[in-house]
């Protein structure tokens, strides 16, 4: 009679500590998940603050947040279904076509500004993307 007490409360103690093995691993990866939602975040908020720098690079930001280059690429791809280069070439031209709108600088200025070193192919590339000339886009929204 006692050693089937003493199996019913090692059995008991068993299935307490399995309950709360698994909440705890549960809780580790709802904090792993968390803390990937986080640096993540932080990702796009460094890529969205330095678009226009030169020194922008797949590299240099997963050297910065500590992922491999494939890790990142694959993270961006999933998040933008663009590639890291596709996406900051969006950002660039979001914020030029912003400029061109609410500002009256000149149109090389703000392309210069924004990353790019070729006016002529930049145009080329605006054109082709949005159906219009950046002078056109700025009269036209003006």
């Amino acid at each position: 009679m006692k050693a089937l007490l003493e199996n019913k409360e090692l059995q008991s103690f068993k299935q307490r500590l399995t309950a709360l093995i698994q909440k705890m691993t549960e809780k580790v990866q709802q904090n792993k998940e968390n803390l990937n939602q986080r640096s993540q975040l932080e990702v796009f908020h460094a890529m969205e603050k330095r678009f226009m720098s030169p020194d922008l690079s797949l590299e240099s930001l997963a050297e910065e947040f500590n992922y491999s280059v494939t890790q990142l690429m694959k993270m961006i791809r999933e998040q933008t279904g663009l590639t890291f280069a596709k996406h900051i070439q969006e950002l660039r031209l979001e914020h030029i076509k912003k400029q061109l709108i609410e500002t009256d600088l000149p149109i090389k200025d703000i392309i210069m500004q924004t990353g790019y070193y070729d006016v002529s192919n930049f145009t080329r590339t605006f054109k082709k993307k949005v159906g219009l000339t950046p002078g056109q886009y700025r009269e036209l929204n003006k």
